[in-house]
């Protein structure tokens, strides 16, 4: 699982459309902040990062199409891909989702769905992300937080390593990371689910 984070947070470090005004910008304020974790929730969250169901929230409230889009992590093969970008207040929020396979078992589907905001805000983020999610992360510091959850009858809960493959089997092994990065903050959430041939 560790390696599942660190490359993560290696693959969204993808500058912003608007990294020159970044180094500049002003911090995140609380309500900014909330609005962003709202659009967070919208395209991401809500969809649990599904890449049809993501795609179709960003084509609705205001999101346009953008050039930035996410890269597959290392052993997985890429089948689709998309970015978004729009503004929020002053914070220009830029959205990549991908989907892909596992090169060494392509009945393991690996989801994307991640939101870089210039505009930061970490400690809110982290917060908004610990009231949603209804529980405690599995790591935090001053700029890297990681919730690790699955689901079970519609309701999110905490998980730990050892429940990896029966997580990943079922509805899936979830991480939402939250990472401040420099005057930027990025939400990460990656699914990985294994997909019996039925499915």
């Amino acid at each position: 699982m560790k390696l599942v984070e660190e490359t993560r947070v290696k693959l969204t470090n993808t500058c912003l459309a608007v990294a020159a005004l970044a180094a500049i910008a002003a911090p995140a304020s609380a309500s900014q902040a909330d609005d962003t974790f709202k659009a967070f929730r919208q395209v991401c969250g809500d969809t649990r990062a599904d890449y049809a169901a993501a795609s179709a929230a960003a084509a609705q409230n205001g999101w346009k199409a953008t050039d930035v889009m996410g890269n597959a992590m290392p052993g997985v093969t890429l089948v689709e891909k998309a970015g978004r970008s729009r503004s929020v207040g002053d914070a220009a929020l830029v959205v990549s989702m991908t989907h892909g396979t596992a090169a060494k078992d392509p009945t393991v589907n690996v989801y994307t769905c991640t939101l870089q905001t210039d505009r930061g805000g970490y400690p809110e983020l982290k917060g908004q992300a610990q009231t949603w999610l209804g529980f405690a992360p599995a790591a935090s510091t001053d700029t890297l937080t990681t919730f690790r959850f699955t689901e079970e009858n519609g309701k999110l809960r905490a998980a730990a390593d050892s429940d990896f493959s029966a997580a990943a089997a079922g509805t899936g092994m979830q991480i939402l990371t939250v990472k401040r990065d420099g005057a930027s903050a990025i939400l990460d959430y990656v699914k990985i689910r294994k997909l019996s041939a039925a499915q």
